[in-house]
C-alpha cells in the first residue's frame, strides 16, 4: 500500500504560508480602501478641490493597486501548490501502478485509469490551487471587513454580521448534498471515459460490422446521465452562490437605510458600502469552496483506494540476494521447474494460465511461491527481479517515440545501433526501418503507423536483444513467420540463461526443447512431460 499524499507535505506549507501572508495583504489594503473611501466623500463635502487634502485619493489608488497585487501573488501561488500536489499525486499513483501485478493492472479499464490520472488530479489541483485559497481568503477578509464596518459605524456592523453568519450557515447545509453529488458525476464521467477510450480507437471495425446505432445510442444513453448528475451540481452550486449575492444585496440596502435612519453623513455610507463590496467576492467564493471541496474528496477518496491495491514487490524482512548467473525456477503450485540455464517450450493450454504462470515466474504476482535458486521470488528486491528477468508477450505496449526507444524499451541497457540493426535484420524489419527513415524515425502511439506483422517483429527485436538470466516468451514465437521464427528459437538456444518459451505448437516447443517438452493441462497442475 502506498501512502497519499499529503497536501503540506514536501515543502508546500511555505507556499501555503505565502499564499496566506499574500491574502492577508489583500485584506489590509481592502481595510484601507474602505476608509479611504469614507476619508474622500468626507473631504469631497467640505471642500470643493482635493487639493487641499490628496491623501484619500492616493491612498485609495494605492490600495487599489495593493489588492490587485497581493490577489495576483496568490493566484500564482495557489497555482504553483496546486500543480505540484498535483505533480506529487501523479508520482504516487503511476508508481504504485508500476508496482502492482501485471494481471492485476491489465483487467482495469484504460478509460477509468485516465480519468484517474487527468479528472481526479484536476479536481486534487484545483482544491489546492483555487479552493483552499479561497476560504483563506474569506477566513481572513470577512473579519477584517466586519471590523472595518464596525470602525465606520457601529450600526453597520450590527448590520452585517448576522446577515454574514446566516450567509454561512445557508451555505454550509445547503452544500450538504454536493459531495454526493460529485460522486455521481464523477461515476458518470468514468463510464463515459471508459466507454469511449475502448470504442473510439475501434469506431471503423464497429461500423463495419453494423454496429454504429447501438454504440451512438450508448453515447446518448451515458451522455443523459451525465448531463442529469451534471446539472443537479451546477443548480445547487449556482443556488449557494446566489445566497451571499441576494444577503450582500439586502446589506447594502440596509446600510443606506440606517445612513438615511440616523441622518449619517454621505462619507460614512460610501465608506460602508465599499467594505460591504469588498466582502461580497469571498463570501460568493465560499460557494465555489463547497463544490471543489466536495469534488477533491471524491477525487481523493478513489485515488486512496487505487493506492491501496496491494503491490507485486511487498515483502517483509531483509531482501535477498542470488548468485550471479542463471537461476533455477520452480513453481510449487504447478510443479514446473527449470534448472539454471535450461531451454523449455510449454505447450500453453486454451485458457489464461499459462500467461498467469509466466507471470508469477518472472515474479510479478505477490504471494506466488515462486523460487528462484530456492530463494522466494518476493524476496528478491524489485529492481534485481527487473534486471535478471525479461517476460515479454505480444500485449506488451509500443510507446509513442523514435523507433529505436520502441525496439529496446525493456533493455536496462540500450545495445549499438549496429547490433539492433543486426537483429531488425533477422526479424525482417530492414524495409520497415528504411521505410520509417532509420532508428530514429519517430512511431505513432501503441506502433499504430506500423501493421500487425510489424509491431510483433518489433517485439521479436526486443527478444534478440535481451540477454538477461530469466527469459520468458508468451505465446510470440506462433505470430511469426517461419524465417524470424527459426531465427529466434535458435537464438534462444544459444543464450546462457534460463529460458521458458510458451507455445500453441508442438513443434516450436521440440525445436527449442528437442529433448524434452512440458504440456500444460487446463489447470496447469500438474504439468506432464510428454511422451
Amino acid at each position: 500500500m502506498t501512502s497519499m499524499p499529503r497536501l503540506l507535505d514536501q515543502g508546500r506549507w511555505r507556499q501555503l504560508t505565502l499564499i496566506t501572508l499574500a491574502l492577508i495583504g489583500q485584506a489590509a489594503f481592502g481595510a484601507v480602501a474602505a476608509l479611504a473611501t469614507r476619508d474622500l466623500f468626507a473631504a469631497l463635502a467640505s471642500a470643493p478641490s482635493l487639493a487641499a487634502n490628496p491623501v484619500p485619493l492616493a491612498l485609495l489608488g494605492a490600495s487599489g493597486a495593493g489588492i490587485a497585487a497581493c490577489r495576483y501573488a496568490a493566484r500564482l501561488l495557489g497555482e504553483r501548490l496546486g500543480q505540484d500536489y498535483a505533480h506529487a499525486v501523479r508520482r504516487a499513483l503511476f508508481s504504485h501502478t508500476a508496482r502492482m501485478p501485471r494481471q492485476r493492472v491489465a483487467t482495469r479499464r484504460a478509460g477509468a485509469m485516465s480519468l484517474r490520472f487527468v479528472g481526479d488530479l484536476t479536481a486534487l489541483r484545483s482544491w489546492a490551487s483555487l479552493g483552499l485559497p479561497r476560504l483563506i481568503s474569506a477566513a481572513v477578509v470577512l473579519p477584517t471587513m466586519l471590523a472595518v464596518l464596525f470602525v465606520i459605524e457601529p450600526a453597520f456592523g450590527w448590520l452585517a454580521t448576522p446577515i454574514f453568519v446566516l450567509a454561512l450557515i445557508a451555505i454550509a447545509l445547503m452544500g450538504l448534498p454536493l459531495p454526493t453529488l460529485n460522486r455521481e458525476l464523477r461515476r458518470a464521467r468514468g463510464r463515459m471515459a471508459a466507454d469511449l477510450s475502448e470504442r473510439m480507437p475501434n469506431a471503423p471495425f464497429l461500423h463495419a460490422s453494423g454496429r454504429t446505432g447501438r454504440e451512438l445510442a450508448l453515447i446518448d444513453r451515458r451522455t443523459a446521465t451525465l448531463r442529469s448528475s451534471s446539472m443537479a451540481r451546477v443548480k445547487l452550486a449556482e443556488t449557494l452562490r446566489a445566497v451571499p449575492e441576494v444577503l450582500s444585496s439586502l446589506a447594502g440596502a440596509g446600510v443606506i437605510g440606517i445612513g438615511l435612519f440616523m441622518a449619517l453623513p454621505t462619507a460614512s455610507v460610501a465608506g460602508g458600502l465599499a467594505a460591504l463590496g469588498l466582502a461580497v467576492a469571498p463570501l460568493t467564493d465560499l460557494s465555489l469552496v463547497w463544490n471543489s471541496y466536495s469534488a477533491w474528496r471524491a477525487a481523493r477518496e478513489k485515488c486512496q483506494n487505487a493506492l491501496s491495491h496491494p503491490l507485486a514487490d511487498d515483502r517483509t524482512g531483509a531482501p535477498a540476494s542470488l548468485e550471479n548467473g542463471p537461476p533455477s525456477i520452480f513453481d510449487p503450485d504447478s510443479g514446473l521447474s527449470l534448472a539454471p540455464g535450461e531451454k523449455l517450450g510449454l505447450i500453453a493450454g486454451p485458457g489464461p494460465e499459462t500467461s498467469l504462470l509466466l507471470i508469477k515466474l518472472a515474479g510479478q504476482e505477490p504471494g506466488s511461491g515462486v523460487l528462484w535458486n530456492d530463494t522466494q521470488v518476493e524476496d528478491v528486491p524489485l529492481t534485481d527481479r527487473c534486471l535478471r528477468a525479461a517476460l515479454i508477450t505480444p500485449e506488451d505496449p509500443l510507446l509513442k517515440g523514435s523507433l529505436r526507444r520502441a525496439l529496446t524499451l525493456s533493455l536496462p541497457k540500450k545495445p549499438s545501433d549496429k547490433r539492433i540493426l543486426a537483429a531488425v535484420q533477422k526479424m525482417g524489419l530492414a524495409e520497415t526501418v528504411n521505410r520509417l527513415g532509420g532508428l530514429d524515425a519517430t512511431i505513432a502511439e501503441g506502433g499504430r503507423d506500423l501493421s500487425p506483422a510489424e509491431r510483433t517483429a518489433c517485439l521479436g527485436v526486443r527478444v534478440l536483444l535481451t540477454d538477461k538470466d530469466i527469459i520468458l516468451i508468451d505465446g510470440l514465437a506462433d505470430l511469426l513467420p517461419p524465417g524470424p521464427r527459426d531465427r529466434l528459437l535458435s537464438h534462444l538456444k544459444r543464450q546462457p540463461g534460463t529460458v521458458l518459451l510458451a507455445t500453441r505448437s508442438k513443434r516450436t516447443a521440440k525445436r527449442l526443447s528437442p529433448s524434452e517438452e512440458k504440456e500444460a493441462s487446463d489447470q496447469m497442475r500438474p504439468y506432464d512431460r510428454a511422451e
